[in-house]
């Protein structure tokens, strides 16, 4: 181009409009770029950028000067005031806008496709707008404004003028065409990451579509949206319409093809979740940082809907499969991924919020199911015989189990802890062990309205037993039971009462035989009773409690009282441990029995009465003799071997005392045969009641049948006790493995009925000798 100098500026002359924009039109080509060619716009040199900036600043001031009849004679068309006063500026103002019309006309692409053109183009206008701004900045800041504050909200700075001019004459007549183009780009990087999961061939012409083309096409639409009222407000018109709708619903379509395409690969369906979760990681990540924020929330709602709300029975389905999966699977890696990929479902279908609480729902009966299967699969491994701790254990897994799910892969929903509580109510209070007959009938395990009493309640309570109870052979057992396992499985219990029954038997016994682990123990559970229910709840547990303790300090005082009496001997007044039990808190029924309390436990009977009257008035004591025991020293071995101890009910020591007859103070004589009828006269009790405290004696062949009355098999034929008349005689010298040994523990009521009431007895299949119980 050749130069061209600025026109003078002589004092009082004015420059011609023509001469002006001559000098201006002679630069444009400059700033705004040849149009011939794909060069980029070269920085304008400062000395011209100021010389076009003076001809325009001079041209505006000297017109300012004219006077009023000379601005009266301007025509109307050149000011375009419209009859209001003329301004300086109009004039160059327009011919600008028509030099842009002629010069984007022209603008065509050159061997490339129409969005390289328009982004190539777009940039280096994008300059040059820039840089007539600031030149006509003189005209912007007087004229322009002028105009727009007389409500000529058509008449803009020179930079929107561009802008417009740019939207008018290039976007509007190809808009369709380069948006198809932009979003082809966008399909591209879709189409990259279809690739990378295998799912799609790599796609071609990845030079043609970078993130620069999709950036400057997107920043061009955005740029484009002018409101003429207001031009610092922001207007997305331009994007939104012609860009931003089109460009959901391809999207929608692209993912919908996209996830039946994954579903239709069986190989990958157990990735399908992942996949999902990835497109939008990508879609945020890669696509969104491209276009305008505005877009962000739609794009996702599109999303939901085609990768969501389309496959959300897909979803349903892959929840469940992923919660019925074995629960006994010790691979940690299978329970990570587990985990990870429910948790992603999660996060995915909470997108949709109406879609939860059926997710939620099949949570729920998932993980009744599978604690449900779990007994089932405990039994069929035990042969359909499981412990207490066995059973409680297994329920506490699958607890525990999807609790860790509800917290790590539901975030603590309320939802679905809610959803884990009725689940794990109805598994653990109905299942092939609780409810045997209601799950073979085929009802639903979560009906708890039925007439079977759930077995629950008997084995928490036979669990807290084992814990609670003091035994050498439990200490290996309990290592992995805990007070929290009790309360955990209480909480979900619909028979809680029956569990305070079952409790309240074992607590007793527990108490009663001084077999409590601790006192700390105990009161530890009977606290959490308390806090998970009421304190009326415990009240009885409490009171049983306190009964002991209060035996204790009376065993204090009535030992202290016996050894005031004179003639105190151990012979006399054997160690007495009483227990003073309140009626109606212990599972204790009082029923008289006829019984001969032993003479050598009259003192201690009497003593005791007398003391306990003499504290309370009024009261009375019902003795549960059937309830009793102690411990009985023997002295039957061979000689130089120790004595015997015994461990009996007081029915049993009342009959082995019959063979033991006084010959004077300091020896006595052992009378080692009874008829059974001597026995029954001289204990008081009946004829059942001595038998079933006296097959213990038989099965730890302590006492044995007279020979008269049958031969040692005659021990297979316990029917023979049904006659009053049979001889019973006390092995002596007595021959066992041990010298403690526990006979209370082997009393069957149950047998001595059998033998007395049935015709058809089998002893032998009812009874079956075993050696003598350890104590």
């Amino acid at each position: 181009m050749a130069e061209v100098s600025a026109p003078s500026t002589m004092q009082n002359d004015m420059e011609p409009l023509e001469t002006t924009w001559s000098f201006i039109e002679s630069n444009l080509e400059t700033i705004l770029g040849p149009i011939d060619t794909k060069e980029a716009t070269k920085a304008l040199p400062s000395q011209l950028y100021m010389d076009i900036y003076t001809v325009i600043y001079n041209y505006c001031v000297n017109r300012s000067r004219f006077s009023q009849r000379q601005q009266q004679q301007l025509q109307q068309g050149e000011s375009g005031a419209g009859g209001s006063t003329v301004l300086s500026g109009g004039d160059l103002y327009f011919k600008l806008k028509d030099y842009l019309k002629s010069y984007l006309v022209q603008l065509k692409p050159l061997d490339e496709d129409y969005l390289t053109f328009y982004c190539r183009a777009w940039k280096r206008y994008l300059v040059g707008a820039k840089t007539l701004h600031y030149a006509f900045d003189y005209m912007n800041r007087y004229w322009v404004q002028k105009e727009r504050s007389d409500g000529r909200r058509d008449i803009l700075n020179i930079y929107n003028l561009c802008l417009v001019c740019w939207k008018t004459y290039i976007f509007d007549n190809n808009s369709e065409q380069l948006v198809d183009e932009l979003i082809k780009a966008i399909e591209y990087k879709r189409d990259l990451y279809a690739y990378s999961h295998n799912l799609q061939a790599c796609p071609a012409d990845a030079e043609n579509r970078t993130e620069s083309l999709i950036k400057t096409c997107v920043e061009s639409l955005i740029k484009l949206g002018i409101d003429q009222h207001d031009l610092k407000k922001v207007n997305l018109s331009c994007y939104v319409s012609n860009f931003e709708d089109k460009f959901l619903e391809y999207t929608k379509e692209y993912y919908r093809k996209f996830s039946d395409k994954v579903l239709l690969q069986n190989d990958l369906n157990d990735d399908f979740v992942t996949i999902l979760q990835d497109i939008y990681d990508f879609e945020n990540a890669s696509i969104v940082k491209l276009l305008d924020d505005h877009t962000k929330q739609p794009l996702n709602k599109a999303l939901d809907e085609v990768l969501v709300w389309a496959n959300k029975d897909v979803m349903y389905e892959n929840l469940e499969k992923l919660l019925i999966l074995d629960s006994n699977d010790n691979d940690d890696a299978a329970t990570q991924r587990q985990v990870k990929l429910i948790a992603t479902l999660y996060k995915l279908m909470k997108r949709e919020a109406s879609l939860v609480p059926k997710m939620a729902s099949v949570f729920e009966h998932s993980v009744q199911t599978v604690g449900v299967a779990n007994v089932r699969r405990l039994l069929k491994q035990n042969n359909m015989s499981i412990t207490p701790k066995q059973y409680i254990k297994n329920l506490i897994a699958t607890h525990a189990k999807f609790l860790q799910i509800t917290e790590q892969c539901f975030g603590n929903d309320s939802m679905f802890i809610k959803a884990l509580d009725y689940a794990s109510r109805g598994f653990i209070n109905s299942n092939d062990f609780a409810t045997p007959s209601k799950m073979d009938a085929g009802e639903n395990s979560s009906n708890i309205n039925g007439d079977e009493i759930s077995k629950t309640p008997e084995m928490l309570a036979k669990y807290s037993d084992l814990l609670l109870k003091k035994s050498a052979k439990n200490e290996q057992l309990v290592e992995d039971m805990k007070v929290s396992d009790i309360m955990i499985i209480f909480s979900f219990l619909n028979e809680k009462d029956e569990f305070e029954t079952q409790y309240r038997r074992l607590f007793a016994k527990r108490l009663i035989h001084g077999t409590s682990i601790s006192d700390a123990k105990e009161e530890e559970v009977i606290k959490n009773l308390q806090k998970e229910n009421s304190m009326e709840y415990t009240g009885k547990i409490t009171k049983m409690f306190q009964d002991i303790k209060l035996s204790k300090s009376l065993e204090i005082e009535f030992e202290n009282a016996i050894q005031l009496d004179s003639e105190f001997s151990r012979n006399k007044y054997p160690k007495f441990e009483p227990f003073v039990l309140a009626e109606t808190m212990w599972p204790y029924s009082y029923n008289k029995i006829d019984f001969k309390l032993p003479k050598e436990l009259e003192p201690t009977y009497n003593g005791f009465e007398k003391l306990y009257s003499s504290k309370h008035s009024g009261r009375i004591l019902k003795w549960l003799w059937p309830l009793s025991r102690g411990e009985m020293e023997a002295a039957i071995a061979k000689p130089g071997k120790p004595n015997f101890i015994f461990t009996l009910s007081l029915f049993q020591m009342s009959i082995l005392l019959q063979f033991n007859t006084n010959l004077g103070e300091s020896q006595s004589h052992q009378s080692n045969e009874n008829t059974l009828q001597n026995l029954c006269e001289k204990t008081g009790l009946s004829q059942i009641d001595l038998l079933g405290h006296l097959i213990p004696f038989i099965k730890g062949k302590l006492i044995t049948l007279h020979p008269g009355f049958g031969s040692a098999t005659a021990l297979h034929d316990l029917t023979v006790l049904r006659d009053p008349n049979v001889v019973l005689k006390l092995s002596t010298p007595y021959k066992a493995l041990k010298t403690h040994i526990n006979f209370a523990n082997g009393v069957r009521p149950d047998i001595a009925s059998n033998i007395m009431q049935s015709n058809d007895f089998n002893a032998q299949s009812s009874f079956k000798p075993e050696s003598a119980t350890d104590h």
